[in-house]
């Protein structure tokens, strides 16, 4: 039995829509709510700059540290082929 092809693209739009919003709900609403609750009573940064940060951090690492070239790469430091030393990447 083939799926329909409508079913296939029903399936393609709810998980094209749906992951993005659970993300927001989770890292906006669950993380970064926990971490300003956290540090709610830090003057000026503690009510979003800290939460901001570290949710960021916290998602980019959820996603990049699948691929660790990718992460090293994008975190500005390079993997040699001899190891996996992490070098500061200068110019």
């Amino acid at each position: 039995m083939s799926p329909e092809p409508l079913d296939a693209v029903m399936t393609m739009t709810a998980a094209s829509v749906m992951a993005p919003i659970s993300e927001e709900v989770i890292f906006r609403g669950g993380l970064m709510g926990g971490i300003r609750n956290a540090t709610r009573r830090i003057p000026v940064v503690g009510q979003f700059w800290i939460p901001a940060v570290v949710s960021s951090a916290v998602f980019v690492a959820m996603h990049d540290l699948s691929d660790p070239v990718l992460f090293s790469t994008r975190s500005g430091f390079w993997a040699p082929s001899a190891g996996w030393a992490m070098r500061p990447n200068v110019c």
